[in-house]
């Protein structure tokens, strides 16, 4: 996010800076042709100018295209944050469920041990191995359990560098644009 912010902020400052030093040549070149003009035909000043009504309508398309990519980005921005949360409502419902789950083994378990302990007496040999059973059970599910997180817990990491490299290169391509039409 922070890459984006960045990319964000120096896209903004190159746009505005472009679009000044744009105007500022516009400018010049007015003047200069309006010198030329006021010296030579003097009685030509009650007529409108059409260098300025193209310059503004120049002006004017580059203030829509400027407000149209930030529409766009804006746009880009909130489908990004509904994907994060997306994201995080898989997330809570992932961890529900594993919690459900736990809680189910747990009372497996509890059931497990009063059965073992009420036939304590006659299978001391039996429930010794069923111990050893439920212990490795339970370490494989542990394991299973966190290879499980560790492989989502990727999954996103990657889903999110992927957007970020999306994003960045739609900023790349929306600046070179911009210096295309500029320049």
């Amino acid at each position: 996010m922070k890459r984006v912010r960045a990319v964000t902020v120096a896209l903004l400052f190159l746009i505005l800076g472009a679009g000044v030093q744009a105007y500022a040549r516009q400018d010049q070149q007015d003047e200069k042709q309006t010198k030329p003009e006021k010296q030579g035909k003097p009685e030509q000043h009650s007529k409108p100018e059409p260098q300025q009504q193209q310059n503004q309508q120049r002006q004017e398309h580059v203030q829509q295209e400027h407000q149209r990519d930030q529409n766009q980005q804006q746009e880009r921005m909130q489908q990004q944050r509904e994907q994060q949360n997306q994201q995080r409502e898989r997330q809570q419902q992932n961890q529900q469920q594993e919690r459900v789950q736990q809680e189910r083994q747990r009372e497996q378990n509890q059931q497990q041990q009063q059965q073992m302990e009420q036939k304590r007496q006659q299978q001391l040999s039996q429930q010794q191995q069923e111990r050893t059973r439920q212990e490795q059970q339970k370490q494989q599910n542990q394991q299973q359990q966190e290879r499980v997180q560790q492989q989502q817990e990727r999954l996103r990491l990657e889903q999110q560098n992927q957007q970020l490299i999306k994003v960045e290169q739609v900023l790349t391509h929306i600046v070179e644009q911009l210096f295309h039409r500029i320049f």
